[in-house]
């Protein structure tokens, strides 16, 4: 049983991650289809969760595309 908690644990930190690559790239095509100016991001319960995890992450790419 202990395995497939690992497993699980594997899985989610993987998926987490790929989500947060998306994040980044999806941050990065609104910046350049804006012409460069930063963006705004709303967020609402598990994307705020989601955001959060990133901005703590990722700042630098955060600090670059985004408005504070």
């Amino acid at each position: 049983m202990k395995s497939a908690s690992i497993l699980k644990l594997h899985l989610l930190s993987f998926r987490l991650q790929a989500t947060l690559d998306r994040l980044a790239a999806k941050l990065e095509s609104v910046y350049k289809a804006s012409g460069g100016k930063k963006i705004n991001i709303i967020s609402h319960s598990m994307g705020g969760l989601l955001v959060k995890c990133f901005m703590g992450l990722h700042s630098d790419v955060f600090e670059k595309y985004v408005k504070n």
